[in-house]
């Protein structure tokens, strides 16, 4: 995405986006999202997803969003992650 000069890179997945008590959690700052894995709130494929999207906030994609096939229109859908919250 850093090299295409992205400003978004966008993860789609089989779900609406980080899940947290049943609900999609709108917005992660890497911090959270570091959190998030640690403690097996997310797993699996969406902990990978948390992993790719930390990597590439790093390499200086100014945000990651993470959704449904439906995100792909909409770009108010699913998880937004920032580098850090004081961005947003």
């Amino acid at each position: 995405a850093r090299a295409l000069g992205a400003r978004e890179l966008l993860f789609v997945s089989d779900v609406a986006g980080v899940i947290v008590r049943d609900a999609v959690v709108e917005t992660l700052d890497v911090g959270d999202a570091v959190a998030a894995i640690a403690d097996g709130t997310a797993a699996g494929g969406m902990a990978a997803k948390l992993q790719a999207a930390i990597a590439a906030l790093a390499s200086g994609v100014e945000r990651v969003r993470i959704g449904d096939v439906h995100a792909l229109g909409d770009t108010e859908r699913g998880t937004v992650l920032f580098q850090s919250r004081s961005l947003v």
